[in-house]
């Protein structure tokens, strides 16, 4: 009787040491899904930040060719090679390329930001 009084006792111990765990693991698993959560709105306010900066990037003029007239982005390339040739006056394409390599790289940016939204 008495060993199978202490079998009883090892078993209870035993799975209250179970729960005891089982509840360690809940409250664990419940911060990391509060974590997750967290994350989750952090790159929601990221995103976005970046649209809104996109935005802005595409509504501002920038300077092209040193001193030639401000141009703003356009949203898309809708106008064909021959149209876009026909409006250069000279063959001197230089005052045409961007100037500055802050400028390009502000390009490049926008450029990889465009393609992957």
């Amino acid at each position: 009787i008495d060993t199978l009084k202490d079998k009883i006792r090892t078993k209870s111990k035993e799975k209250k040491d179970f729960l005891s765990k089982m509840e360690a693991l809940k409250n664990a698993l419940a911060s990391k899904d509060d974590e997750l959560k967290q994350m989750k709105d952090d790159l929601a306010l990221k995103t976005s930040e970046i649209h809104s900066l996109e935005s802005k990037l595409l509504s501002e003029p920038i300077k092209i060719g040193g001193e030639a007239d401000e141009k703003k982005i356009p949203n898309s390339i809708s106008r064909s090679d021959d149209a876009i040739t026909s409006d250069i006056p000279s063959k001197d394409l230089s005052q045409y390329f961007i100037r500055g390599k802050e400028n390009y790289q502000v390009l490049v940016d926008l450029f990889s930001i465009y393609n992957m939204g």
